[in-house]
């Protein structure tokens, strides 16, 4: 699920229907930091941070709330995709595989070079 919001975002974090969740510092209404703290009270969903400020102070601030990883903007799409099948590996002991260009999860498809993502056959906008 996309969010732009920090206070939609963390609603659909709290549901506990995901198995990855990545943050985006920078968020109208309630920013990740934000979000990322009210989240660790009760929800324990792997969270990797991603901001275009790639400062230390901010790298440390989103560890000391919980975060599990932190990527800057921007990012190498090869990288952000091991650093999500490492996290699901360690984390859920969970089967990912991926490509230079694609990665999939049980029945979530997301293929760079296409710019595509799918849930089963669904093309998703």
């Amino acid at each position: 699920m996309q969010s732009f919001e920090g206070e939609q975002g963390l609603s659909f974090a709290l549901s506990g229907q995901y198995q990855l969740i990545l943050l985006d510092v920078m968020l109208p209404k309630l920013d990740g930091f934000s979000l990322l703290k009210i989240l660790r009270k009760s929800c324990q969903t792997p969270v990797i941070m991603v901001t275009a400020r790639g400062a230390e102070q901010e790298r440390i601030q989103g560890f000391s709330q919980g975060a599990d990883d932190y990527v800057s903007k921007p990012y190498n799409q090869t990288e952000l995709l091991l650093r999500v099948e490492a996290l699901l590996r360690r984390s859920q002991n969970i089967q990912v595989e991926t490509t230079d260009n694609e990665i999939t999860l049980d029945n979530l498809i997301i293929n760079f070079k296409e710019q595509k993502v799918l849930v089963g056959t669904e093309l998703l906008d």
